[in-house]
């Protein structure tokens, strides 16, 4: 039996915190403009917030190549692999019922995955896609976690026993 964790990604994900930190700086700036000629310590005062928010935002950018990007979400249960299956939390998928399975995505815990340099880049590999087929018409889809690289092939072992047709589509899904 081969294992891998169910995860719900929440549709409304949050801002990037270096984009508060772009209309802090924006604000600042506006700020500086607008102040009087005559208060010139008000003006430093801005002008050195100012330097040091863009001193932050680009050591953020430069180190962020290093961070994970944590989606939001929930693990929400199991897939389970097994000779007899597939698991989905605790109901049992017989490899009978089952017409066809798709993979979508390549993703795994610690993957450099640069998409926007808002975001961090190391991924914590939920992005990865199981869409399966069964012969009544039904068709159930779910994210799962892969831990390490290559790890779906201890799956697929599972499926070529049972003969059970599968595709992997490496890039298909958009994080």
């Amino acid at each position: 039996m081969y294992v891998f964790q169910l995860f719900q990604k929440v549709k409304k994900q949050p801002v990037p915190k270096i984009i508060k930190w772009f209309v802090l700086l924006f604000l600042i700036v506006v700020a500086f403009c607008l102040a009087a000629d005559r208060s010139k310590t008000i003006k430093m005062v801005l002008l050195l917030m100012a330097l040091l928010i863009s001193g932050y935002i680009v050591f953020y950018l430069a180190t962020n190549h290093k961070r994970f990007h944590f989606l939001k979400g929930i693990f929400t249960g199991t897939i389970a692999f097994a000779n007899e299956g597939i698991y989905l939390n605790s109901d049992l998928i017989s490899y009978d019922d089952i017409n066809e399975i798709t993979f979508t995505n390549h993703d795994f815990i610690g993957k450099f995955n640069k998409h926007s340099f808002l975001n961090p880049s190391v991924s914590i590999g939920v992005m990865n896609g199981i869409r399966i087929t069964l012969k009544s018409g039904e068709i159930i889809e779910r994210h799962f976690q892969m831990k390490h690289d290559h790890e779906l092939f201890n799956a697929f072992k599972f499926l070529n026993q049972n003969k059970i047709p599968y595709l992997w589509n490496k890039n298909s899904l958009e994080p």
